[in-house]
């Protein structure tokens, strides 16, 4: 069961963007980067995941070397840090690169790659990658979930199109009709703040009600 409630992770997300905004150099600080990003979410670092995992990675030009990754969670995540400024989609190939090292048992599901102030985050199974700014972190902060323990939300068909509606409209608020009011139309917890976060990317404040709130807009 996750430790942290996700208002909580939020804004313990909130305060590490705060708090990395100038950041700059991957050598002098990148691990304590990665450590206070776990803790964003009620996690120690060295429970699940090591730093500077010596691997063989892919021959290059019939040569063999070796390297290490950055941030490794066995089976999980796999994670590349940079400095400022650096080329996420090299640091990306890099990552790919260091597979070739790995057991199957250990090949992650996620890689990140970034360089303090921009996140790139691939989701290997669903085929997806989406980056943003370090000062988006609260808001994208339920992709990285499953650090905290949450599962993986399953996106609806009508999913992608009510986000879409939010963004062609641009209203200040959006409330959830008849949600949770009876139980066909229960939402789990999880799905609920997939879509707050969705909500919030698409530049508008997602407001919950409980049968007989109201609201003034």
């Amino acid at each position: 069961m996750p430790a942290l409630s996700w208002p909580e992770i939020r804004s313990r997300a909130t305060r590490f963007a705060k708090e990395w905004q100038d950041a700059t150099s991957e050598r002098a600080e990148a691990q304590t980067f990665w450590n206070e990003f776990f803790d964003v979410f009620g996690v120690n670092r060295r429970r699940v995941a090591v730093y500077e995992k010596q691997v063989a990675k892919l021959p290059a030009e019939g040569k063999t070397a070796n390297g290490r990754i950055d941030v490794f969670w066995p089976a999980t995540m796999l994670a590349e840090h940079k400095s400022a400024g650096a080329d996420l989609t090299a640091a990306f190939e890099q990552a790919i690169n260091y597979f070739a090292g790995l057991k199957d048992a250990e090949l992650p599901r996620y890689v990140v790659v970034s360089d303090f102030q921009r996140f790139r985050f691939y989701d290997l199974e669903d085929k997806t990658n989406v980056e943003f700014k370090l000062s988006e972190l609260s808001n994208r902060i339920s992709l990285f979930g499953f650090i905290a323990g949450y599962s993986k939300v399953q996106i609806r068909d009508e999913d992608p199109l009510n986000i879409k509606a939010v963004e062609l409209l641009k209203p200040k608020a959006v409330v959830p009709i008849h949600y949770n009011t009876f139980p066909p139309i229960r939402v789990e917890p999880d799905r609920l703040e997939w879509w707050r976060e969705a909500v919030r990317a698409a530049g508008s404040e997602p407001s919950v009600l409980s049968p007989g709130e109201s609201m003034t807009v």
